[in-house]
């Protein structure tokens, strides 16, 4: 499953923030601001319909597509 929400992640941040990076790829690197981070929490939020902890928004969890994915499936998981 996280092969798949890779995948969504990969496309939402290439349509919203125009931004085509891979898994491992540091999305900060390739250009992704601190005020696209939130519209892009609530963008997952939404269409995942998870809430994100206070602990979930560390700077690690959305520094890349592959890490962005294992906090979104743990978040399906429970």
């Amino acid at each position: 499953m996280e092969k798949q929400i890779e995948t969504d992640v990969k496309a939402l941040i290439i349509k919203h923030f125009n931004i085509n990076a891979d898994g491992e790829d540091n999305l900060y690197l390739l250009g992704i601001m601190p005020r696209d981070v939130l519209k892009l929490v609530y963008l997952l939020e939404g269409k995942y319909d998870i809430q994100f902890s206070e602990t979930d928004l560390l700077h690690t969890r959305f520094d890349s597509i592959h890490a962005l994915a294992a906090t979104i499936d743990q978040h399906l998981q429970k």
